[in-house]
């Protein structure tokens, strides 16, 4: 997680929301859900202030947000057809 970390902290700013819905999604599966749920909101917000802003990663980590801050919520997977 560390490098994740550092990348993030380095952002440059174009991609930035990607990388942190994956701190997220890695502090998520590592029991942190308070701080998922932090850095995928700050991906929301970067990503709707994007000048070319990924509409699908936006939805995607708005999903994310909702199924955690729901008592036991299920993550969507990222390919509706996925098992």
């Amino acid at each position: 997680m560390p490098l994740i970390q550092s990348a993030v902290e380095k952002g440059q700013g174009a991609g930035d929301e990607t990388l942190l819905e994956h701190l997220g999604d890695v502090l998520d599966r590592l029991g942190r859900s308070a701080e998922a749920i932090d850095a995928w909101k700050k991906a929301v917000e970067m990503g709707k202030k994007s000048p070319y802003p990924d509409t699908a990663q936006v939805e995607r980590t708005e999903q994310k947000v909702k199924a955690r801050e729901m008592d036991g919520g299920k993550i969507p997977p990222v390919d509706p057809e996925a098992p």
